[in-house]
């Protein structure tokens, strides 16, 4: 009994051929070839949190939708967007929410310049949890940017990772400053790069975009969106022409996520310090001139104990507002002093409380709590 004869080679094609049958006659079957095509570009799909940075959509906005950011400026003072430190150089910067977006994200984030200003520099910090799988692989970082600064521009990537986890006092260079894309005047492009990842990136990792010195007027600024920084496998390294469609959560995930480093009992959008009751966080004593306790539990809990800062419905600050009775104007009066100044207890709780205020029944405050790692 003869069988068929399979035979292959290592480029992938694969033939058949059936021997001759003895006998009066020969059965013979042509060479069947079949090739093989593979690619091994893979650059991930664009759901499931491949996106490692928080607010790429720039939808989330606890110091509110415009505010300045100082040469000096560290902590909460540099947050623009939720996540998004800005650093300035020379002078005072200014930023700005823009309500419409690019490249699939709603909203962007504008940077303004003005005299003596000589940089400014746009960064995030990324927790060790979020950066881990980034270890050791080859990944891609892009972000969308409008140019209006009066003449072309070329900005620079540049990443680091913390010296120890979570640990930013000691950061190490892993990519040194490297140009991106060139952006002409009044044009928006995506600037993207793909750089192999130290695997010291579990400690936690910083990517830093600096748009050079160009934005020594207040007519000069650029508006950033779409941000995004994944795993890309097998991807060449160097500037990339054509990364993946940039992954935007649904904006509930992103609020939760964002939550977890810079919490505000404002509105999203709405600058602490505002005259509002909207978000006041407080406690019912349940009679006039006793003493009463309250708290703020931070949910999702934060990711170290936070700096906490408080107001009064007007705006006062280290104040909170007590009532009367009645809703939340009837009886109001602010500029009042805690007996018990607002104590931050761990991760998920701070602790407040007044003594004997005559007259009032129940107070309230507005808070802002910051755990980022600026």
């Amino acid at each position: 009994m003869s069988a068929l004869i399979i035979s292959g080679d290592t480029s992938g094609t694969i033939s058949l051929q059936a021997p001759a049958v003895a006998g009066s006659s020969t059965l013979s079957l042509p060479a069947v070839t079949s090739t093989v095509t593979t690619t091994n570009t893979v650059t991930g799909q664009a759901i499931g949190f491949v996106n490692k940075l928080r607010n790429g959509s720039f939808v989330v906005w606890p110091n509110g939708t415009s505010g300045s950011v100082t040469t000096s400026a560290t902590g909460s003072s540099s947050i623009t967007a939720s996540g998004w430190a800005a650093i300035a150089t020379g002078a005072t910067i200014t930023w700005s929410q823009v309500t419409t977006g690019n490249n699939g994200s709603p909203q962007s984030l504008k940077l303004t310049g003005a005299t003596s200003v000589t940089d400014i520099t746009l960064g995030q910090r990324i927790e060790s949890y979020d950066a881990a799988p980034l270890a050791g692989q080859t990944c891609t970082f892009q972000i969308t940017v409008t140019n209006n600064t009066g003449g072309s521009i070329t900005p620079t990537i540049a990443t680091r990772y913390a010296g120890s986890t979570d640990v930013w006092t000691s950061p190490v260079a892993d990519l040194a400053a490297t140009n991106l894309q060139a952006v002409a005047n009044g044009a928006t492009a995506t600037l993207a790069y793909t750089l192999s990842v130290s695997s010291n990136a579990v400690n936690g990792y910083e990517i830093k975009i600096d748009f050079g010195n160009n934005f020594s007027a207040n007519t000069k600024y650029v508006t950033v969106t779409a941000a995004d920084f994944r795993v890309t496998p097998n991807v060449a390294t160097g500037t990339n022409s054509s990364p993946p469609t940039p992954e935007l959560l649904p904006i509930q995930a992103m609020f939760m996520w964002c939550r977890r480093y810079f919490q505000a009992s404002y509105d999203n959008g709405t600058a602490p310090g505002t005259s509002t009751t909207n978000g006041l966080a407080g406690n019912g004593f349940g009679a006039t001139n006793i003493a009463g306790a309250g708290w703020v539990t931070f949910i999702p809990e934060m990711r170290a104990a936070p700096t906490f800062a408080y107001w009064d419905s007007a705006g006062n600050a280290s104040k909170t507002t007590a009532w009367s009775g009645g809703g939340m104007t009837s009886g109001k009066t602010d500029n009042l002093t805690p007996s018990i100044v607002p104590g931050v207890y761990g991760t998920k709780t701070v602790f407040f409380g007044f003594n004997g205020l005559a007259t009032y029944t129940n107070a309230s405050l507005h808070y802002t709590a910051y755990s980022d790692f600026w």
